[in-house]
């Protein structure tokens, strides 16, 4: 994975050459490429999709689905957790369209995560365990106990955080539904006013619920306060790189070792396992100032 590098050539160069590493061994037959439909990804998409067509088809009410805490927890309908979550709220009178474009924004962001942010499928799992998890008790506290609440807003939301807090998306640009450039790090404020003005304020609250369960998984996943400790001081940042991994599922441990070395294929990337490695400006700065010194 590569690590960001300002202001210092020798780092650079450092990086071209990790680059060059990892590419020589994504194209190596020990090597495999970039997984288009990773395990948990294909059963989320199943779900999401199964549930789709069974609403749309009005084999199943919505309200059998969505989840609510005093259907869910006191009535003991356990499986609302759960479909609450692949429930994606969608206006039947747009023919689908609106849903295929929330559903491949979703596939996108999830390939994404499991491929690049993950060790192994199990820590992605539990990686959506504590998510909706989260999310789940912030709707509780937020809404009446018997209101029925869309999770999946806040599930899209987290992924789309972490995605767009990533190295490979905070630095570069994202175009949206292909017409609208926007930087990465700012595309969660952006999805958050569409998701305001789509869906309503209620679907807003669980937007930023699921925001800030993205920020806390990335904070206690890296070790530090997260990005923004990343980028408003990181001088704070010791030895100038942040290291992910720290959140790792309990039955996962065991699985990560060939799938982190393809994550970080060359160099100190390639033994580093799920390094999600940041230099910071002031360490970058330093050694520059050491060099011309």
């Amino acid at each position: 994975m590569t690590i960001h590098t300002l202001g210092d050539k020798k780092l650079r160069d450092e990086d071209k050459e990790r680059d060059r590493d990892k590419e020589r061994d994504q194209k190596s037959p020990s090597s495999p490429a970039q997984d288009p439909l990773p395990p948990v990804t294909r059963v989320l998409i199943a779900g999401l999709v199964l549930v789709a067509f069974c609403i749309y088809s009005t084999i199943l009410d919505p309200s059998t689905l969505v989840y609510s805490y005093t259907r869910a927890v006191k009535q003991c309908q356990i499986w609302r957790l759960v479909s609450g979550t692949l429930l994606v709220p969608f206006d039947p009178s747009q023919k689908g369209i609106g849903l295929v474009m929330e559903l491949y924004n979703f596939y996108t962001r999830s390939v994404f995560l499991e491929n690049n942010l993950f060790a192994c499928w199990q820590d992605y799992a539990w990686y959506l365990v504590c998510i909706v998890g989260g999310v789940e008790l912030a709707a509780s506290v937020l809404f009446p106990p018997w209101q029925a609440v869309f999770i999946y807003h806040g599930l899209s939301s987290a992924m789309a955080f972490n995605w767009a807090m990533s190295d490979q998306t905070r630095h570069g640009r994202v175009v949206v539904y292909g017409v609208l450039p926007v930087p990465g790090y700012a595309y969660p404020l952006l999805d958050l006013v569409l998701t305001w003005l789509f869906g309503g304020a209620g679907a807003f609250q669980v937007a930023l619920a699921g925001i800030g369960a993205g920020y806390l998984w990335q904070a206690a996943d890296t070790g530090t306060w997260g990005v923004l400790q990343w980028e408003l001081w990181p001088d704070s940042v010791r030895g100038g790189r942040v290291v992910a991994g720290q959140c790792r599922s309990p039955v996962g441990r065991g699985f990560g070792r060939a799938r982190g070395a393809r994550l970080g294929a060359g160099g100190a990337g390639g033994r580093e396992r799920g390094e999600v490695a940041v230099l910071a400006r002031a360490a970058a700065a330093a050694r520059a100032r050491e060099k011309r010194e």
